[in-house]
């Protein structure tokens, strides 16, 4: 089974967007066919619908990372058309933000522990960045807070994975024998 949850926001002009409903359904795996009706039918009411999978199951760190990336390119798609300072703000969103999944993803190869350390260290920098870039959109009313709230949780919990993993692996590399 996959959560979906859904954000309903009402279109106003160019870039004007009013949030309207939020609701979460279950679906069967794999299904897609609801969040395709979904959207359709929020078109139809002169209402845009932004979706996101939500698992109930736990995720592995590159899983997690590889959809918050997604989740990521999807608001920077939609700041696209913004003015200038948020479409700047965006771009170094998106470059920190897909960066994570890259840097774990590079982590899992084989490579030395410090390496794997290495690379999860720069994968939790990047988190950090992502944060405060989506704070900062968020501070200057580039998006509502709403739109990033989940993004903003999301990557903090990002951050306390990440840097526990990274915690463990020095301890662990300090403890067995080279």
């Amino acid at each position: 089974m996959r959560w979906w949850k859904a954000t309903q926001r009402e279109v106003r002009g160019k870039g004007g967007r009013k949030e309207m409903d939020s609701f979460q359904a279950l679906t069967p795996s794999g299904s897609r066919d609801f969040p395709r009706r979904w959207r359709e039918s929020a078109r139809q009411n002169g209402t845009d619908l932004h979706l996101e999978v939500m698992s109930s199951e736990p995720r592995d760190i590159k899983e997690r990372s590889f959809e918050f990336a997604i989740q990521i390119v999807a608001l920077c798609r939609d700041l696209e058309e913004s003015p200038r300072v948020a479409g700047a703000l965006a771009q170094q969103l998106l470059r920190c933000g897909t960066a994570i999944g890259a840097r774990v993803e590079d982590a899992h190869g084989n490579h030395a522990k410090q390496d794997f350390i290495a690379r999860m260290a720069t994968a939790t920098q990047e988190a950090r960045e992502t944060k405060y870039w989506l704070r900062l959109l968020s501070a200057v009313e580039a998006v509502p807070h709403s739109r990033v709230a989940d993004l903003i949780d999301e990557a903090s919990q990002l951050i306390a994975i990440l840097t526990t993993i990274v915690k463990r692996s020095r301890e662990n590399a300090q403890m067995s024998p080279t």
